[in-house]
């Protein structure tokens, strides 16, 4: 099953493979960073278990870029219109690799408060493996049989 973690690691690569020169954190920047640099942020998530075989997994990650900034905290024209050129190359192929899937995602791109940011959206389905649905079905059983025994 792919996770949220493999996601952002997917999304982050890609976007590395264009701006290799740039630092990448996940949910928060660090103190004393350095631009250039990309934030990752998870700004919405839903996960609908549907049955015991099939999960629906909705999510929109939202990518930050804080470039270098002159003595009024202005980041340059050029530098964003780059930046947004060189992420575009991967976002306009709307396809992300992830583990031994590919995952389809829109996408959106907008100024917000002077920084630039990009939105990806995906929405995916999973199928819960035999195996799992099995243990879990036996750990259950397990659980109630315990369950039974102390109510006696």
């Amino acid at each position: 099953m792919i996770g949220r973690k493999e996601i952002f690691q997917a999304v982050a690569e890609q976007i590395r493979q264009r701006m290799p020169d740039a630092e990448h954190y996940f949910g928060k920047l660090m103190e004393g960073y350095q631009p250039p640099a990309f934030l990752y942020l998870m700004t919405y998530y839903a996960d609908d278990r549907h049955n015991a075989c099939f999960t629906e997994t909705k999510l929109e990650i939202q990518v930050v870029y804080f470039g270098k900034t002159d003595r009024y905290g202005t980041t340059d024209f050029d530098e964003k219109i780059e930046v947004e050129e060189r992420v575009k190359e991967f976002l306009n192929k709307y396809i992300l690799p992830v583990g031994d899937r590919y995952l389809l995602f829109s996408y959106e791109t907008k100024e917000v408060d002077g920084l630039l940011s990009f939105y990806i959206r995906m929405k995916f389905q999973q199928e819960e493996p035999f195996e799992q649905i099995k243990k879990s079905e036996e750990e259950t059983l397990a659980e109630t049989v315990v369950f039974k025994e102390r109510v006696k």
